[in-house]
């Protein structure tokens, strides 16, 4: 009896947990609530707030674009890792140079980047958005709370079932995907607590400077060159498909011409 009322409570436990994740991917559906725009001022940034900012910057002349765009990849080299991240940068120079840089940087760099970008150019566009990160930062917080409390009911459990063996099996089971929610839970706090920690900062730079010994014509006859030679390069590639088919068709029709000839015969 003792046995069965154990195995009824864990039962009930583990129904409890499940449908409080249940309740909590409800509140997640419901937690993503945009807000913009905002102003760039750390005295003036709530609590569990997520910053995104966009600038476009325009640099006319071509060495000055260069440097920039070096200066801004290399900006996070002397920082600390956890407050400044180069997620991306790629730079085109098809007729008319422009670049994209991409940082998780600390709010205090925020303007530190911009004006170190704008200060051979100046900025033609910016914006910045905010998300509202409280109800899945409280709702992570909930779940860590009940999880650890249903781990501490399933170890007070363990204690007093000593000697049932198969009791003692579906606690085990119990814990370790216990264990591992809470696991996944600390992964999803420092995703968080990163989104609001750091800011995504995208600078988008362009300029005047064209391509050198670069002309209208010049680029036409490049492109048409390069056209023909991917014209003639599919071309060669399906004769190389299709010439099977052509010789098993000339020998099938070969074949019934022959045969035909013999019956007339």
């Amino acid at each position: 009896m003792k046995k069965i009322c154990t195995l009824l409570v864990i039962l009930t436990l583990a129904a409890c947990n499940s449908d409080r994740d249940s309740s909590r991917h409800e509140s997640m559906s419901m937690s993503r609530k945009m807000v913009s725009p905002a102003v760039n001022d750390e005295a003036a940034r709530g609590d569990n707030l997520a910053y995104s900012h966009r600038y476009s910057i325009h640099i006319s002349d071509d060495n000055n674009f260069n440097e920039s765009y070096s200066l801004l990849s290399a900006f996070c080299k002397d920082k600390a890792k956890t407050e400044c991240y180069l997620m991306n940068s790629s730079i085109s120079d098809d007729y008319r140079k422009s670049a994209s840089i991409s940082f998780k940087v600390s709010p205090r760099f925020v303007t530190e980047i911009v004006e170190l970008a704008s200060s051979h150019g100046k900025v033609t566009s910016q914006s910045t958005w905010v998300e509202d990160l409280t109800k899945r930062v409280t709702d992570v917080k909930k779940r860590k709370q009940m999880l650890q409390r249903y781990e501490q009911e399933l170890l007070t459990l363990k204690t007093s079932s000593a000697g049932d063996v198969d009791t003692l099996i579906k606690i085990a089971e119990e814990l370790v995907a216990t264990q591992s929610k809470l696991e996944t839970i600390a992964k999803e706090q420092a995703e968080l607590d990163s989104r609001i920690n750091l800011d995504n900062l995208d600078v988008n730079l362009s300029s005047d400077a064209k391509k050198k010994n670069s002309t209208p014509i010049a680029d036409a006859i490049d492109e048409f060159i390069d056209h023909l030679a991917e014209g003639v390069a599919t071309f060669i590639t399906g004769i190389a498909f299709l010439l099977p088919w052509l010789l098993s068709i000339i020998a099938i029709v070969w074949a019934i011409l022959r045969l035909r000839r013999r019956l007339k015969a």
